[in-house]
């Protein structure tokens, strides 16, 4: 499999979506190593603006144009999700190495598709999870695998995040409000009308990262859509996987809370237990070993930015985790490995998702999960025939949420 990149002096990246994608366009500008040639974005405004902050780069509104006529030995598929597993097949398929925004694809073919495009062109693909590379989940696991835990038995990890304002957009990508949803050319956003669980790979994919499990089934219940009831979104849902070592993984996730945004993890060893939850003015890291006064938490010095990350780190989105992502990706290309968060390793992140929304369509049924490396398993598990969940799915067709 060859992952050589161009012949040049730097790997030159294109970037599709130019929202969440300003952030890497500017990542990628800054490495000496990498050149942002290219963006692709459909909204005019948006391009305009990227344009005027990225003179270098050459602007397209039509992504298939842009592989087809920039010189690019990678690309950045920051687009809604509903679109990146399509965006990523036509990377692939044009020879193109991806970093791809979470998650993998919103529904079960796509995944598939992916992982088929990843095989049949040799092209390396990594899933965008930035908070696999927060400094506190790299010091638990460096004590795991110290053997300061002890064996993990349980973990758990909560992503809320209130987003009300974001469901309605109108035809050049501007968010609109709830009494606006009626006007011409404004229709719902792909916030407003997805499993809030598929979004999970913040939560699960950091579990996973340090434990280096995978998951093999999971449960999921989803709560009613009370906060916005126009859209039918359910406000949160919460997961249990039981992971190919036997361990138990909850993982909840909402974006219809009156929460204040954050994420919280927390994983219980035999030795030891670790939690840390992190937001608005809030940044609690702990430890509770079996050794010490098991009536208290332990206040840890742990955060989200490493301490000896460079200045430029330290000014990037998350933490930092942006920036050591991005150069994550630009280093596998570079040397021609398989990034740590590579295509097997993105799907176990990606694919519980997608099973949990089914099993939240089947009032928890236990869904399981197939290892994408074998193909023997993926072939039994397509061969289930589950339907796609929502907005193509029956149960929430049923209770009146049309998606568009």
């Amino acid at each position: 499999m060859s992952h050589c990149h161009s012949t040049g002096t730097q790997v030159r990246i294109g970037i599709v979506g130019a929202g969440r994608g300003q952030v890497f366009a500017g990542l990628f500008a800054s490495f000496p190593e990498s050149r942002l040639a290219a963006i692709a974005e459909r909204f005019p405004g948006r391009r305009e603006g990227i344009g005027r902050s990225h003179p270098e780069a050459q602007l397209f509104s039509d992504y298939e144009m842009m592989l087809g006529e920039a010189d690019l030995d990678a690309v950045v598929v920051a687009s809604d999700p509903p679109s990146h597993a399509e965006h990523v097949v036509l990377a692939l398929e044009a020879g193109k190495h991806v970093l791809s925004e979470v998650p993998a694809s919103l529904t079960a073919e796509g995944h598939f598709q992916v992982l088929e495009a990843v095989q049949q062109t040799g092209r390396l693909y990594m899933l965008g999870e930035n908070c696999c590379y927060w400094w506190f989940l790299h010091e638990w696991r460096r004590r795991y695998h110290a053997g300061d835990l002890g064996e993990i038995s349980y973990g758990e990890a909560e992503y809320l995040h209130d987003m009300p304002g974001s469901h309605f957009v109108d035809a050049t990508g501007q968010v609109r409000s709830h009494q606006e949803a009626g006007e011409p050319g404004v229709s719902r956003s792909w916030r407003a009308r997805f499993h809030p669980i598929q979004y999970l790979t913040h939560s699960l994919g950091p579990l996973l990262w340090v434990t280096g499990d995978r998951c093999v089934s999971v449960s999921c219940q989803a709560s009613p859509a009370n906060r916005d009831p126009v859209c039918g979104s359910p406000d949160i849902e919460a997961a249990l996987f039981r992971t190919a070592a036997g361990r138990v993984l909850r993982v909840v996730c909402g974006f219809n809370t009156s929460h204040p945004i954050g994420h919280r993890f927390s994983l219980v060893g035999t030795e030891a237990t670790v939690q840390w939850a992190g937001g608005a003015n809030l940044d609690q890291p702990r430890m509770a070993r079996s050794d010490w006064d098991r009536r208290q938490w332990t206040p840890m010095s742990w955060s989200r930015m490493r301490p000896d990350a460079p200045e430029e780190a330290r000014n990037s989105a998350h933490g930092g985790a942006d920036w050591f992502l991005a150069r994550a990706f630009l280093e596998a290309i570079l040397s021609g490995e398989e990034p740590e968060l590579g295509v097997h390793r993105s799907m176990d992140i990606s694919f519980p998702g997608l099973c949990a929304a089914i099993s939240a369509e089947r009032e928890g049924e236990a869904i399981s999960i197939p290892d994408t490396r074998d193909r023997e398993a993926l072939t039994e598990w397509r061969r289930l025939g589950y339907q796609e969940p929502w907005p193509s799915g029956s149960l929430w067709r049923a209770q009146g949420a049309q998606g568009e």
